[in-house]
């Protein structure tokens, strides 16, 4: 299928401002299509149709959708991000062969992010709450110790074996060539805003300024804060599941009002042992040696494991 605008493809890194880009760049920008998270309507169910298995999913669906896009677009770049891509590309790569049958000249672009900060803030928000359990732990919280002590054990299936980061931008590379492919640095669009701007708007196409306004000053999806933290462990040892605005008048705006409180302040920092780092420089500084030689990125100056 011929493409008339020029398109990028970012399906991730989660926890790599991922969020922030989308919710304040790509769907806000006028000069930029996007097909991808948060937009909704026809664009939601393409994105559903995508990650549909074999016996469900329909191509020729796909590419009526993108045809009346292209046709009807008058934007300068399309962008079709969402971080459940990379997600999903890890457990099985027929995602990754979709994308390049409907995207067979796209620009992948990848969001990473230093380990030693991604893992605490990736369980600040996921990974302290069980989800994949029976009932009875379903929900329940889990220190960061025990969590990790888990994630090293079964490290080759876990988060912490996802955020190698190499494996899944070495698909994409196989696919599209090295030259197709970008990497931005989580550090550097928090900390050098201007520079990220300007590099992704080249990329895209687009006017910089605009992107530097629709970033300036935003974050979306932060961390947890340390005082939800400790008040959802505390309801879930003391009172589970009490709900406290169905007893007292007015509970749902006090309620929004109190979680408002405790989303406020300093978010949640788990303790890092020395342990802890040793093993994540060790399962880290080879991917990230080559990544740092194949794509020119200065991950030494953001401390990354090397």
């Amino acid at each position: 299928m011929p493409h008339t605008l020029p398109i990028i493809i970012h399906p991730g890194f989660g926890k790599t401002a991922t969020t922030t880009l989308q919710n304040n760049l790509f769907i806000n920008h006028p000069e930029i299509e996007c097909i991808g998270r948060p937009q909704g309507g026809d664009a939601i169910q393409f994105r559903d149709n995508l990650l549909r298995n074999m016996d469900h999913y329909d191509e020729k669906k796909q590419k009526e959708f993108l045809q009346t896009v292209m046709q009807n677009s008058d934007r300068r770049a399309i962008v079709f991000s969402d971080e459940v891509f990379a997600a999903r590309i890890y457990e099985n790569q027929s995602l990754a062969n979709r994308i390049k049958a409907l995207f067979p000249k796209a620009k992948i672009v990848f969001t990473i992010r230093n380990q030693y900060t991604i893992i605490p803030s990736y369980y600040s928000n996921h990974g302290r709450i069980l989800k994949k359990a029976p009932r009875p732990y379903r929900g329940k919280q889990v220190g960061f110790s025990e969590w990790f002590e888990y994630c090293k054990t079964n490290h080759t299936n876990s988060y912490l074996d996802f955020i190698r980061y190499r494996p899944i931008i070495k698909i994409f590379e196989n696919l599209y060539g090295r030259n197709s492919i970008e990497i931005f640095l989580f550090e550097e669009i928090v900390n050098k805003n201007s520079d990220f701007s300007k590099k992704f708007s080249d990329l895209l196409g687009v006017n910089t300024e605009l992107t530097l306004e629709l970033l300036k000053g935003k974050k979306s999806n932060p961390r947890k804060s340390e005082k939800m933290v400790r008040y959802q462990h505390f309801r879930e040892k003391f009172m589970p599941g009490f709900s406290f605005s169905s007893f007292i008048p007015g509970g749902t705006r006090l309620r929004e009002d109190f979680q408002n409180f405790l989303n406020r302040g300093k978010g949640c920092s788990p303790s890092i042992t020395q342990e802890h780092k040793n093993f994540i420089h060790q399962l880290y500084k080879e991917d990230n040696r080559v990544l740092a030689q194949d794509y020119d990125l200065d991950l030494k100056k953001w401390g990354y494991p090397l």
